[in-house]
C-alpha cells in the first residue's frame, strides 16, 4: 500500500511541474511572490521628452464583481556583434495558482476615443491627507470638466514608478494614495458617473529612485528583490539614480501581468493603458549584460530586448484577455516610431500589424502643422500607415501642454488645438484624439480655443 501511495504522490508532482512548465511557456504570468502593503515615495513628472530628437532616454461599483517588422526607421540602428555560440534558454519557473477570477463587467468604451492623460504628478491624483468625501468631490469636479468638453474617456496613472494607487498584493502603496480608502475604487465610481470610460494607466518597468527604494517596506516584492543580491542589479536595474524592471527574466514578466490582473480582475476597469517612453531606459550595453550572456541564443543584443519588449506586452494583452475579453489594451508610443525601435527597443510597427498585442495606439503626434520635419499632417498620414491591422483603433495623441511654446505654429497659433482634431477627423478610420495633459487642457493658454474644441469634438 505504501509503495502504491508513493507512486501516486510521484505522478502528481510530476503532473504539477508540468503543468507550471505550461504556464511559463505560454507567458501569461499572473502571480509570484507574496502579498505586500507598504508605502512608497516617488519622482515628479515631467512632459515627454521632444520627439524630434532620436535620444535613447528619452456607473456601477468600482470593485469587480468576480464569479466561480520592422519599424519603417530613418534613424541609424546602433551598432552590435551577434553571439557565435547559442545560450541556454531560461529555465522553467514554478508559479502558484493566480489569486483572480474571471470578470464579467461590461466596460464602457467608445467607437471613437476622445482622451484626457491624468498624470500621477497632477493634483488630481493625489489622495493622501484628504478624506474620502474632499477627494470625491474633487474627482467630480475634474471629471465634470473632462464631461463637459465633449471627452469620454480617461487614462488615469494608477502605478508609475512600481507604486500601487490602488490596493496592491505585490506593488508598493504611493505616498500619494491615501490609506483610509481605495483611491482607485472612487475614481472609477466617479467616472462612471459621468458615463467616462477609465483605462488604468501603468509603467510597466520603470520603477523608484534610489532613495526611496530605500524606504520601501520590506514586505514589497520589488524591495526583496533589492535586498536579495542574486537578483538586485538583474531583476531591477538602476540606471540614472532610479530603478527599472529587466523584462528579459520570466519573474520579471510574471509579476508585471500579476499587478495587470489584479487590476482588471478587482476593479471595473474599461481598459488598461501604458505609455511606451518607459521602456528600456537606455541603450547601454551593461543594463541587461548578465541577462543577455545567460539568454541571448545567438540574437543580437537589440534584437534580443526587443523579444523581451514583445514578451512583455504580449503576455499582458493575454493575461487581460484571460480575465475580461471585452477589456482593450492599449499603447501610447513616441510619435518618432523610429526612436521606440531603435532606443525604446518597442517593436510598435510589429505590434500594429498583428494580433495579440494591442486593441488600441495613441501614437504622441505633438507637432504642429508648420515643423520643417515633423509636420502634424505627414505624421498622421505615417501613423495611418503602421496601423495595418483593422482590428486596432488609431487615436491620435495632442500636446496641449506645447500650446503657447516657442514651437512654430503653437506660439502664433491660438486655435491649433481644435485645428487639429478637425484635421485628425479627415484621417481614414478615424479613432479618436487624446490630449496631454489635464492641467495643460484647462489652461490659460488652451482656454481661448475651448468652444472650438467641443464643437470639433462633437
Amino acid at each position: 500500500m505504501k509503495k502504491i501511495t508513493g507512486l501516486l504522490i510521484l505522478i502528481f508532482v510530476l503532473s504539477m511541474f508540468s503543468a507550471c512548465s505550461k504556464i511559463e511557456k505560454s507567458n501569461v504570468n499572473h502571480s509570484i511572490g507574496d502579498p505586500l502593503e507598504t508605502s512608497n515615495t516617488i519622482q515628479s513628472e515631467s512632459p515627454p521628452p521632444d520627439p524630434t530628437v532620436t535620444t535613447s532616454d528619452t456607473s456601477s461599483s468600482s470593485k469587480t464583481t468576480t464569479h466561480s517588422n520592422t519599424s519603417n526607421s530613418t534613424t541609424k540602428k546602433p551598432t552590435t556583434t551577434k553571439k557565435s555560440t547559442t545560450t541556454a534558454k531560461p529555465s522553467t519557473t514554478t508559479v502558484t495558482t493566480p489569486p483572480v477570477s474571471s470578470s464579467r463587467y461590461n466596460p464602457i468604451n467608445y467607437s471613437v476615443q476622445k482622451g484626457v492623460w491624468i498624470t500621477y504628478s497632477e493634483k488630481k491624483i493625489v489622495s493622501s491627507g484628504k478624506t474620502e468625501a474632499q477627494y470625491r468631490s474633487e474627482i467630480n469636479t475634474e471629471y465634470s470638466k473632462i464631461k463637459a468638453t465633449g471627452c469620454n474617456t480617461v487614462y488615469v496613472h494608477v502605478r508609475s514608478h512600481a507604486d500601487a494607487y490602488y490596493d496592491s498584493s505585490y506593488f508598493a502603496k504611493s505616498y500619494k494614495s491615501s490609506s483610509s480608502f481605495d483611491q482607485l475604487e472612487v475614481m472609477v465610481e466617479v467616472a462612471h458617473k459621468y458615463g467616462l470610460s477609465i483605462h488604468a494607466w501603468i509603467n510597466p518597468m520603470r520603477g523608484p529612485s534610489a532613495s526611496a527604494m530605500e524606504s520601501m517596506a520590506d514586505t514589497a516584492v520589488m524591495k526583496k528583490w533589492y535586498k536579495d543580491p542574486s537578483k538586485n542589479g538583474k531583476y531591477i536595474v538602476n540606471y540614472g539614480g532610479n530603478y527599472y524592471f529587466n523584462p528579459a527574466y520570466p519573474e520579471v514578466r510574471q509579476l508585471i501581468c500579476n499587478g495587470v490582473a489584479e487590476i482588471v480582475s478587482r476593479y471595473n476597469v474599461d481598459g488598461i493603458h501604458i505609455i511606451d517612453d518607459y521602456f528600456y531606459p537606455t541603450t547601454a550595453t551593461s543594463f541587461d549584460a548578465s541577462a543577455y550572456s545567460q539568454y541571448g541564443g545567438g540574437e543580437s543584443l537589440y534584437d534580443w530586448r526587443r523579444s523581451n519588449t514583445d514578451a512583455m506586452v504580449s503576455s499582458m494583452y493575454r493575461t487581460i484577455k484571460n480575465i475580461n475579453s471585452k477589456i482593450p489594451f492599449g499603447i501610447s508610443p513616441q510619435g518618432n516610431n523610429s526612436n521606440n525601435y531603435n532606443f525604446l527597443y518597442a517593436n510598435v510597427s510589429k505590434w500594429c500589424s498583428t494580433s495579440g498585442y494591442l486593441d488600441y495606439v495613441v501614437p504622441q503626434i505633438y507637432w504642429s502643422f508648420n515643423h520643417p520635419t515633423a509636420g502634424f499632417k505627414s505624421k498622421c498620414a505615417e501613423w495611418r500607415g503602421i496601423v495595418k491591422n483593422s482590428n486596432i483603433k488609431l487615436v491620435i495623441g495632442l500636446a496641449t501642454y506645447k500650446v503657447g511654446t516657442s514651437e512654430y505654429d503653437f506660439l502664433t497659433d491660438p486655435y491649433i488645438m481644435s485645428k487639429e482634431i478637425n484635421y485628425a477627423k479627415t484621417i481614414s478610420g478615424y479613432g479618436g484624439v487624446a490630449f496631454f495633459r489635464y492641467d495643460n487642457l484647462f489652461s490659460d493658454k488652451v482656454d481661448q480655443d475651448m468652444n472650438n474644441i467641443k464643437q470639433a469634438l462633437k
